[in-house]
């Protein structure tokens, strides 16, 4: 069964003093700032297309817009060997 589950997570615990501490998080503003940059990005990169949004990427766009260098192929090359990922895995991640 546990072949057919793409993603395990572990989550370590918080430690107390990063719950109870009032420390501020971002803003809303700037939150919504990253949002759209984000989506200008996506605009950008598809223009042209018939695509939008990253969510309506199929295995070729993905090949186009998302290839990896060498550095970064030896990181996933490695990920792939001590994480014991499957074929299926792999495949998601690229």
């Amino acid at each position: 069964m546990l072949d057919r589950i793409d993603i395990h997570v572990d989550v370590p615990r918080v430690a107390y003093e990063k719950l109870a501490g009032d420390g501020q998080g971002e803003t809303s503003e700037q939150i919504r700032a990253r949002v759209e940059a984000a989506r200008e990005r996506q605009r950008s990169r598809f223009r042209g297309t018939k695509l939008t949004c990253n969510a309506e990427m199929g295995p070729a766009d993905i090949r186009k817009h998302c290839s990896v260098d060498g550095a970064a192929a030896g990181i996933l090359k490695a990920a792939v060997a001590q994480m014991h990922l499957s074929a299926r895995a792999y495949h998601r991640i690229l």
